[in-house]
Formats: C-alpha cells, structure tokens, sequence
C-alpha cells in the first residue's frame, strides 16, 4: 500500500466529500506554557483500504487481510510528556458534506482507499516541566495479519515549552459558557432521564468541561423551552431534540403546587463542586420557542409567554400543565425563593435566546422584573436593536457574530 503522510495544525478540518489531495508538512512546531497542552494532527491518505490504530491492542480486520497502520509518539532525548491519539470522525455539515468534527474513542477504525483520515496528537505538559524546545516523531508502522510490524515512516514535531505558568481552567479570565443538554446525555447513553446512572455520566461531562474553564451552570426551567429546536420539521430523520425541566412539581388534593428542586440542585452542585460556579442560567422562564403549525404553542393563554409546566395532580394522579397565568407566576416567584434561600441569587441570570420581538420582550421582561425583583437577565441576540433597547436592564448580552460586526454597540457591550 502506497501511504501518503502530513501534520496539520490542530485548527484544520478536512472535508471528506471534496478533499482528494494531502495538505499539510513534514514537520510542525508548537509553543506552551506549563500546565498548558499543544495539539496538532496527523492526516494519512492510503490507496487500499486499511486499518488504522492508535493504540497498543491487536487489529484484524473483518474486511480481510488489509494492512493494519499503527501510530505511536517517541520523543528524543529528553522526558517525555503525557500523550494521547485520537482518530478522528466526521460528521454530516449543514452543507451535506463530511467534515472532521469528533474526536473517537475508537482505538481501531476502518479507512477506505484515497479517504484523508485525521489522528488528533494531544500533548499534556506537567506545571513542573522544564522550559526548552522538545522534539519528537510521530511514528507509522504497518504490517498485515502475522507480519511483523515495522516503521514505515515518521513525522518530526517540535514543542517550545516557555518559562510560564498557565493558571487551572477555573481560573481562566476568559469566560466559557457551553449551554449543557443533559435530557439528550440521557438519550444518547440510553439511561432514564434523572436517574442516579444518568448523574453518573453527566459528571464525566462535567469533568470534561470543568477541565476547559467552564464558568455557567445551565438549569431547565420548563419542559422543551426550544420546542424540539423544530426537529418535528424534519419528516424522513426527525431528531429528538426536546429538552425537559429540572423542576419537579405536584399539586395536592386541596389545589396547593409543591415545587421539588432535588434535581436542579443535585446539578447545580456537582458543577459547583467542579468549580463550574460563576453563573447559574435559567432557561424556561422567558422567550419560549413556538411552532404553532406543529402544535408547540402556549398552554397558558393568559400569560403572554408560552412558558409549559407540567405537574403531577395527586387528586386523580393525572400529569397535566399549568393553563392559568396566576399557576405560572406563583411558580416563578417560588423558584426565585428557593434561589435566595439557597443563597445562589446573585449567580441567577435568566436567559432569553435569540428574542425577535422588541415590544413582546419588553412586556415579558417586564412582568419577570415585578414577580421576581431579583432576577438579573442574560439574553442571547441575533438583532442589534435590542443592545440600545435593553442596556439598562439585561446584565448581559450574548451576540450572534453577525449580529457583532453590525453594530459597534454590540462590541462595546
């Protein structure tokens, strides 16, 4: 098998559907600080089909006989840093094209012949490091069924660790809000939606983002406050996309709502517990995505948000949704409660995304501001009129990039 070879930097994405040449180099640099990682990737592109393995395990192939390509890390000379190989998958882009996107768990994937195939090369540099230039090789070996391995080609690489110590994620002054959908971490681990194994991969996720400087907490506050994103419009291959709240509620025999947090706070404070603690953002409250045409409207007519609370009625032991205003405003006063007692208020913003309505968020915004006097509001933009409208009263905007490059007013924000 003929095996063409490069490195690229960490950045690059390879399409799939279109790339047929190699880009790349030879040989790549990389400058660090302690504490801090470099990464880089190695692209291949083969004229067989092959396996590709980025570990220690043995490798057949159900295919057949086809040439197993192994890589591995050597580093010259001096101590060698903790190192990691990930292939990397791709995924479907809006355009329909395959674009390298995810990082596998896989230790051995099949490549089929002229496809480029990226391996994501992840370097962890110790805070008691030395400072100095590293250098090392990623190494490629092949051999097919009983052959014995041997090197078949190398890519040099160089780390400039510098004299500099890079603070914990935590206390990263860049401030990193990834919005967590933890009801798909349920269906994708095929778990039951709040149960204990749920938690139990939901603080994997949590770990991982605690590790890149994570600094919101990302709390449900009604069911499907997105409305599926509209995932019931895509006929053929409709995606689960619904997201449901964190807030259990039931209503006794004598007509009184009970508000149970457990699940909300067991949340909250795993992520506190991983330093995930700067901001508590609450979604449901306000800005309710509606597809009226695919029945995902208001439950509540006399409320002007489409705000959805199910709750347990003891009386007949029959799920059912708040239908009145007043149900829906004692419930956001409750919850604004439970956040003052529990001494987080001043961690609580309540998120709108992307409200398209000026007057209709005002009314919203308003009414929020007299039942919970409290709340601070946070709200994700896509128009550029609501930064001069609203930046007396929302505490914080989040722009859409073309939303950014309008206006200076959104840059100053």
């Amino acid at each position: 098998m003929n095996l063409q070879t490069a490195l690229v930097h960490e950045s690059t994405k390879v399409n799939r559907s279109l790339d047929r040449e190699l880009p790349g180099l030879d040989r790549i640099q990389s400058v660090a600080g302690k504490g801090d990682w470099a990464a880089f990737q190695v692209l291949l592109l083969g004229d067989e089909d092959y396996t590709l393995t980025v570990g220690d395990s043995p490798a057949f192939s159900p295919k057949g006989s086809l040439a197993n390509v192994r890589l591995q890390v050597k580093y010259n000379g001096r101590k060698a840093f903790p190192t990691s190989l990930h292939v990397v998958g791709f995924i479907d882009d809006d355009d329909g094209t395959l674009k390298s996107d995810i990082l596998l768990k896989n230790e051995t994937v099949h490549v089929g012949k002229g496809e480029i195939q990226p391996v994501w090369v992840e370097i962890e540099i110790p805070t008691d490091a030395d400072a100095g230039v590293y250098q090392g090789e990623v190494q490629i070996l092949s051999h097919s069924m009983f052959e014995d391995e041997k090197v078949v080609g190398g890519l040099k690489f160089e780390l400039d660790v510098k004299n500099v110590t890079m603070p914990a994620p935590g206390e990263y002054s860049f401030h990193l809000d990834l919005w967590q959908h933890l009801s798909n971490i349920a269906r994708k681990h095929e778990v039951y939606l709040w149960s204990d194994e749920h938690f139990a991969v939901i603080e994997e996720y949590v770990k991982s983002l605690a590790a890149l400087g994570q600094k919101a907490v990302t709390v449900i506050a009604s069911e499907i406050p997105w409305s599926g994103q509209g995932c019931t419009l895509t006929k053929d291959y409709p995606p689960d996309l619904f997201e449901y709240s964190m807030i259990r509620v039931e209503k006794d025999r004598s007509g009184l709502f009970h508000y149970d947090y457990s699940v909300m706070e067991r949340y909250i404070k795993l992520c506190f517990q991983y330093g995930i603690d700067r901001e508590i953002e609450v979604f449901g409250l306000t800005n309710i995505w509606v597809i009226p045409e695919e029945g995902f409207g208001a439950v509540a007519h006399d409320y002007p948000d489409a705000i959805r609370i199910r709750y347990l009625d003891r009386s007949d032991g029959c799920y059912k949704y708040m239908k009145s205003g007043v149900e829906i405003k004692e419930y956001i006063r409750a919850l604004e409660q439970y956040f003052i007692q529990k001494g987080w208020i001043d961690r609580v913003l309540i998120v709108a995304d992307e409200p398209a309505d000026v007057s209709l968020y005002r009314q919203r915004l308003d009414l929020l501001k007299e039942l919970a006097p409290s709340f601070r509001f946070k709200t994700a933009i896509n128009h550029v009129e609501f930064i001069d409208a609203f930046k007396d009263e929302v505490q914080d905007f989040v722009p859409a990039l073309q939303c950014a490059v309008k206006s200076g007013s959104c840059l100053k924000s």
